[in-house]
């Protein structure tokens, strides 16, 4: 999810038996192809899908908040680049300053006023938007817990309505994805007995 480095999470494609939604860090919020509704006919209607998509959407606020974090990550990368604007600018003019004295020492040494308050302005760039991104990471990482409390929530309870189908919503790993499984307990039961066939695939050897 946004700004967040779990490392790479693989995020699975749409089959006959999963529909896949992912989750798109820059417009935050769930894709939808509704070509794949085709897959869920007639036993899951495509009023019925966009539905549970827009409550699990409602349920996460939409995303609000982790819009506001994005827009205050993109405002402080916005301040770092207008310092080191200014920074260049400094030197810029430190260097014509210096051409007028004595061009070398005063380039190497960085003596000059100018070349001092460009090095001063990176420091702070640097030091603010590193500062603004672990605060935004830190506080990415807690909303994705509490997003994914909500939609294990309401996937729990649209799931009690479907109780007597084969049709189950699924949450992602570090919620990247919402799935639809069709067919969950062919699934379930498939790798119930790959699990036993390697058991009995031991306890012979």
């Amino acid at each position: 999810m946004f700004l967040e480095c779990t490392g790479t999470v693989h995020v699975p494609k749409t089959t006959d038996n999963e529909i896949v939604f992912p989750f798109a860090p820059l417009s935050l919020k769930f894709k939808i192809n509704k070509k794949d509704f085709e897959h869920a006919k007639p036993r899951f209607e495509e009023p019925q899908i966009l539905a549970g998509i827009e409550k699990i959407q409602r349920a996460c606020n939409n995303f609000s908040e982790m819009k506001t974090y994005r827009f205050a990550f993109f405002f402080s990368l916005g301040v770092t680049c207008f310092f080191t604007l200014i920074a260049l600018l400094f030197v810029n003019k430190g260097t014509r300053h210096s051409s007028e004295e004595d061009s070398d020492i005063a380039l190497l040494k960085l003596i000059n006023r100018w070349f001092m308050a460009a090095f001063g302005l990176e420091i702070i760039a640097f030091f603010q938007n590193t500062l603004v991104t672990i605060i935004l990471a830190c506080k990415v990482r807690r909303m994705r817990q509490i997003y994914e409390e909500r939609v294990y929530k309401v996937t729990t309870e649209m799931n009690e309505e479907l109780k007597s189908s084969d049709i189950r919503w699924k949450l992602g790993k570090c919620l990247r994805w919402i799935e639809i499984s069709l067919d969950y307990k062919k699934k379930d039961l498939m790798m119930h007995q790959r699990k036993d066939a390697s058991l009995i695939n031991v306890l012979e050897a």
